[in-house]
């Protein structure tokens, strides 16, 4: 994959973040308490799988990853046939975990998805910049954490389930909202997200022995 291969492939994970969405599948049994205490606890020291899938507009696309640690940032980088196309960007410290991004947009602040000490159910909320590219626009958001057991092609988890409705003023008259969604499990870290609709990352499936 070259390099114009790869900003269209970024371009495509971007515009599928707007455009349903891929729901975890409910196991049918209640979801155990959900409580982190220690930084520690947010399995942001490594990122123990090597391979992931992507769900772009309901298509699946196995990728390899690269966990990169500068400082209080990590970054989950996704690679396709040697290319780097993608990452994830989250800012990890004493205090808790926040989101700031991927290649194709970024928020200031980081959208703050955990603070120690932490357990669902918990409400929040943020304000700050979206930006992609040149553009650059107030947003807000309400954020909601909630406990939730999940199935995924890579295994069952409980989850903390944590909800952003976000919305973007880009004048007087045009707002336009978008939910993001992050699963955090103890010790493991984001097992699966969504980007807006018709973008996610989960698990890569696991492989017959």
């Amino acid at each position: 994959m070259n390099g114009r291969a790869a900003l269209g492939f970024g371009v495509l994970a971007f515009l599928a973040s707007f455009a349903g969405t891929c729901q975890p599948q409910a196991s049918g049994q209640d979801p155990a308490a959900f409580s982190i205490t220690d930084s520690r606890e947010l399995g942001f020291e490594e990122f123990k799988e090597k391979e992931a899938t992507l769900v772009l507009a309901g298509t699946p696309i196995p990728v390899e990853t690269k966990f990169i640690k500068e400082g209080d940032i990590r970054r989950l980088v996704f690679i396709v046939h040697g290319q780097e196309v993608d990452e994830e960007r989250y800012r990890v410290g004493v205090d808790g975990l926040a989101f700031m991004g991927t290649r194709a947009e970024s928020f200031e602040p980081p959208i703050p998805l955990v603070s120690l000490p932490f357990a669902a159910p918990k409400s929040s909320e943020w304000k700050g910049k979206w930006k992609t590219g040149p553009t650059e626009v107030e947003g807000e958001a309400t954020i909601e954490a909630t406990p939730e057991r999940i199935n995924t092609v890579g295994g069952q988890f409980d989850a903390a389930r944590i909800e952003i409705k976000l919305t973007m003023k880009v004048d007087d008259q045009d707002r336009r909202e978008r939910t993001l969604k992050f699963w955090l499990v103890r010790d493991h870290g984001i097992v699966r997200r969504e980007l807006g609709v018709d973008s996610a990352r989960e698990p890569a499936a696991k492989k017959s022995p």
